[in-house]
């Protein structure tokens, strides 16, 4: 709040330059550098003071003076309780009692507005097969050590104009600078990357000119993948691990899986990759969003620009360890998941 002292002097300033409000700003600062800045409306507040009451001064409101007794913090935790969606507007209107004296209750009673966790959708027999399937990945890890035997792969697509969220990105300012953000939206150009997770390295990445179909992604795996793999001499033990999209379900690809690797995790395999499980893949819960962080920081202004940091924050994260501490966190929710009969295990990590 600004003093009487204060209004009046903005406001002499401010009919001195004849209802300038720059030149009023200006002249302002020169006289007090250490004072804050009325906006613009409140100075028409004060100038409506001024010719309505001849005083600068504020009209008190009419608002009903509610003491913040045990019955009605009780009556606010009740309503909240039931209904712990609602906003402080909602429960205003509904209680009749003011938004400070709501809002003042919840604070003196640790309520904290906590953001949702959005989460795949699991259709009803979802459960049971993720259920089914972390209970037997987990018993072959305590014999054979499963985890890093498993090559967990995906694919994910990038965009030159990356990603920006209004609710993470703000300034801090007395007043509103009308500051802008830029955002490229027409004219983006886009690149689909192919990235496998081994043991405590990232494999790949591989760039993809269009979207994957069935005959593409055989030739992925015949021309890059296999290559790479057999290069590091670690193939035979391994378990190639994909999801359900409709280019992993080509018999070919199955053949050609079957042919080279140890066993397939997969849709329609005998290791069946559970519908709908982005949270039991270490690309969906970490890789993505991580590397998607660094390569986001500054936007790309062509594609081999966007290739290039893509490479360069695989590498980051391959230096940084946190692949394999991603890995070994795999165990962790797998458990988590049995404990929740197959259900969301992403908002309890």
């Amino acid at each position: 709040m600004y003093s009487n002292q204060e209004r009046l002097d903005f406001f002499l300033c401010y009919v001195k330059n004849n209802r300038s409000y720059v030149l009023a700003v200006r002249e302002y600062l020169e006289n007090y550098p250490d004072r804050r800045i009325p906006d613009r409306k409140f100075v028409l507040r004060v100038e409506n003071d001024i010719r309505n009451h001849g005083v600068v001064k504020f009209k008190k409101r009419n608002r009903p003076n509610i003491v913040l007794t045990p019955d009605t913090q009780l009556n606010i935790a009740l309503y909240y309780e039931e209904s712990p969606e609602n906003s402080l507007n909602d429960a205003r209107r509904d209680l009749t009692i003011a938004r400070s004296t709501i809002f003042d209750c919840m604070k003196l009673n640790h309520y904290k507005p906590y953001k949702f966790a959005k989460l795949q959708h699991l259709e009803p027999n979802d459960k049971q097969s993720r259920l089914e399937f972390c209970m037997n990945i987990l018993d072959r890890h305590f014999e054979t050590n499963m985890f890093h035997n498993i090559l967990w792969t995906d694919e994910a697509s990038f965009t030159t104009a990356g990603i920006y969220n209004r609710k993470n990105i703000h300034y801090w300012s007395q007043q509103n600078q009308k500051k802008i953000k830029t955002i490229k939206h027409q004219g983006r150009q886009s690149v689909h990357v192919w990235c496998g997770i081994y043991r405590n390295q990232i494999k790949g990445p591989f760039f993809l000119d269009r979207n994957l179909n069935r005959q593409r992604f055989l030739n992925l795996l015949q021309e890059d993948v296999l290559p790479m793999l057999a290069a590091d001499g670690e193939v035979d033990h391994i378990f190639f691990q994909m999801d359900g999209a409709p280019c992993h379900t080509g018999e070919e690809v199955a053949t050609f899986l079957n042919n080279h690797f140890a066993g397939i995790i997969g849709p329609r395999e005998n290791l069946p990759w559970p519908p709908r499980s982005p949270d039991l893949t270490p690309l969906d819960y970490f890789l993505w969003g991580a590397l998607k962080d660094r390569v986001y920081k500054n936007r790309s202004h062509n594609v081999e620009e966007l290739k290039e940091r893509i490479r360069e924050g695989i590498n980051y994260l391959n230096q940084s360890g946190s692949v394999g501490n991603a890995i070994r966190k795999l165990e962790q929710i797998y458990t988590t998941c049995i404990a929740q009969d197959g259900g969301h295990v992403e908002h309890l990590r």
